[in-house]
């Protein structure tokens, strides 16, 4: 999950709500939960930092956000996090965009590459 701003002015309730909902439906009960307050435009966020150490050590079967730009704004950054996220076999869910990335899927990906641009932009 992420915010912009740490001033307290935005919350991560809503998101969180959705997200819990959308586990408990799938019967994912291991939930691992990273929240930054800070800009999608950086690359490097604390709780982005220790989610992307524990994808590579392993220990992240699948990453599940609200919307995409809650990982980021960069397509660039959005560009290499996914692609690693593929090479390491973890797939990457958007629970209010339709996209799941688990499944071998030709409209998901499109979708995914346009919500990128959409991102950036």
């Amino acid at each position: 999950m992420r915010v912009s701003k740490s001033d307290g002015s935005q919350r991560t309730d809503s998101q969180a709500h959705e997200l819990r909902r959308y586990c408990a439906a799938r019967g994912w009960k291991d939930v691992e939960t990273y929240v930054d307050k800070a800009s999608g435009g950086k690359t490097s966020r604390p709780a982005l930092d220790r989610m992307v150490k524990d994808m590579r050590d392993g220990k992240i079967a699948r990453v599940v956000v609200y919307k995409l730009d809650r990982c980021g704004r960069s397509l660039t950054h959005l560009c290499l996090l996914i692609d690693e996220m593929n090479r390491l076999g973890i797939p990457l869910v958007c629970t209010s965009q339709g996209i799941d990335t688990s499944e071998n899927n030709p409209c998901a990906k499109f979708q995914l590459d346009v919500l990128k641009a959409v991102c950036e932009f």
